[in-house]
């Protein structure tokens, strides 16, 4: 359920920055009676020193909402997409 990422390395005119990737989810809902087409993915990385649990959501083939939150630290941002992925996952997501 859990796809766990090395460090990728990012390049940008300010110079070389490392951002440490911990986890990557994508779910999809797809339920054509009821005219469900969903999407979210969830993705905790460590930016600077910082851990953030990004989150996109919304209807597949459409701009997606988007949302950052910061964790004291990667176990608690892992717990939390932990809880979220099993949340979605009983509500219909299935893994993409």
């Amino acid at each position: 359920m859990v796809a766990a990422k090395t460090a990728e390395r990012e390049e940008s005119k300010s110079g070389m920055r490392v951002v440490d990737v911990a986890l990557v989810e994508h779910l999809r809902c797809i339920d054509v009676a009821n005219n469900h087409r969903k999407q979210w993915s969830v993705m905790v990385v460590n930016e600077d020193g910082n851990w953030k649990q990004k989150r996109m959501w919304g209807r597949i083939g459409y701009k997606l909402s988007e949302k950052e939150w910061s964790f004291n630290s990667k176990k608690s941002a892992l717990e939390e997409a932990k809880r979220l992925v099993e949340s979605k996952i009983r509500k219909g997501y299935e893994v993409a």
